[in-house]
């Protein structure tokens, strides 16, 4: 099963995966015991791993260089982004 051909389908829902990232969880796939894997299954799997993964491990970066230093401007295009503490605030 080709780690490309997986990614290719992963990549229709705006996400970029590192592909050494989608090729070890593939070899993992392989080595549980199953039936053979189709390659929807192996991608509805790797979906399944990178909403459960830290996306800075699973991902390719997709943002624009610099985007840290500046503030307020459009973005053009799907972005996936993870949200890693939230402080709620709450005033009375």
């Amino acid at each position: 099963m080709e780690s490309s051909i997986v990614d290719a389908l992963v990549r229709e829902k705006n996400v970029r995966l590192k592909l050494e990232w989608v090729t070890e969880c593939l070899s993992f796939l392989r080595t549980t015991p199953s039936k053979p894997v189709s390659i929807v299954t192996a991608s509805n799997y790797i979906w399944e791993q990178y909403l459960l993964s830290d996306v800075r491990v699973s991902g390719e970066a997709v943002l624009p260089p610099n985007v840290s230093s500046r503030h307020k401007f459009p973005l053009a295009g799907p972005f996936v982004l993870q949200v890693h503490r939230l402080v709620f605030l709450f005033i009375k």
